[in-house]
């Protein structure tokens, strides 16, 4: 069966994605992409006109997810403890998957060399730093964790 366009956009993005974690941004290569996916690399500038068009792509579905990630905490989580075990585990999941770097993480430390557009748009992700303490200082995880 042939994929849809919104398939191999996906599929795209997810490669893109695990690109990105394993070398960093700098080295995604529009190639590489259509390569691995298994498409042409005009069919990857079909979807993604820019390799900062892709960036940005890239860098809203993680801060979406992220932010999605954290209110499932907020809603699911028993307990405080619970909570904040769940919210260590972002970080852990990105190094366990094949010890990729967490596309925050990777793509903050290629700020400087990020097309405008993609800055831009990381300053939203929902794991940076500034961010994560400022949440689990708003949703009560400022107490003492350690018994």
């Amino acid at each position: 069966m042939a994929k849809t366009k919104t398939d191999m956009r996906e599929a795209v993005l997810a490669a893109a994605r695990a690109s990105v974690q394993a070398r960093g941004y700098t080295a995604l290569s529009f190639r590489e992409l259509a390569k691995e996916v298994g498409i042409k690399s005009a069919s990857v500038h079909y979807h993604f006109p820019t390799k900062g068009d892709l960036g940005v792509a890239l860098a809203r579905r993680y801060t979406e997810e992220g932010a999605a990630y954290l209110e499932e905490i907020l809603a699911t989580a028993p307990d405080p403890h619970a909570c904040f075990d769940r919210f260590a585990a972002i970080y852990r999941a990105a190094l366990a998957n094949g010890n990729r770097m967490c596309l925050s993480g990777i793509m903050s430390a290629e700020l400087d060399d990020l097309p405008e557009e993609v800055r831009r748009e990381i300053e939203h992700f929902p794991t940076n730093g500034y961010v994560d303490v400022a949440w689990m200082v708003l949703h009560g995880m400022g107490f003492q964790l350690a018994r």
